[in-house]
């Protein structure tokens, strides 16, 4: 093995180590008041993938849209919701759900409550692991008619989530926050490929 050759691998080896420990965390934002009705937020993050669970499985089915609220009703933010086929709000039959590609640092999104029939009522949040394993559950306190809270979870080694109102028919979810840890070592060993030239002059 040449002087090169043992530089590169103890290079790449010093990277890759550094690497397992070095992460940058990252923010995303989905906010519907940012895009006109009817556009399709499915994969507009980076690491995240939106869709409505439905079934009892709450599998992965019909698109995450925006759209603006109907007459009477609000956003916690502006004036358009996350939707699904043009339907602004979630109950236990449609929920949002979100696939994590890296477990995510929390999760954030805020429920708004319909008041349908002047009861009041909670919005939830539950982060799972890849078997299906719930790993952490949230609920609001009851709201009124549009009142809004914010939903929060900062739990390791979810998968995907589902924010869902568990007896409100016509519940309401605004403002989606994410923050994903951004592995490095790509971006490290590339370093160390690019160098190798270098050091061979």
């Amino acid at each position: 093995m040449n002087s090169s050759s043992r530089y590169l691998l103890s290079l790449v080896a010093a990277l890759t180590c550094a690497a397992t420990t070095a992460r940058a965390s990252q923010s995303y934002v989905v906010e519907p008041d940012n895009y006109v009705n009817g556009t399709v937020l499915n994969s507009v993050l980076p690491f995240v993938t939106l869709s409505t669970g439905a079934f009892s499985d709450n599998r992965p089915t019909f698109d995450v849209t925006a759209e603006t609220v109907g007459v009477g009703a609000t956003a916690s933010t502006g004036v358009k919701v996350f939707a699904h086929v043009g339907i602004p709000f979630w109950s236990t039959i449609r929920t949002f759900r979100m696939d994590f590609a890296l477990a995510p640092e929390s999760i954030t999104i805020d429920y708004i409550a319909s008041g349908h029939l002047n009861q009041s009522f909670a919005g939830r949040l539950e982060g799972y692991a890849a078997n299906g394993n719930l790993i952490a559950t949230v609920d609001t306190s009851l709201l009124v008619e549009n009142q809004f809270a914010t939903l929060s979870l900062s739990s390791p080694g979810i998968a995907y989530a589902l924010a869902y109102p568990p007896l409100d028919p016509f519940g309401r979810l605004d403002n989606l926050r994410v923050v994903i840890p951004e592995p490095v070592a790509l971006s490290l060993v590339a370093t160390a490929l690019l160098l190798l030239p270098q050091r061979r002059r």
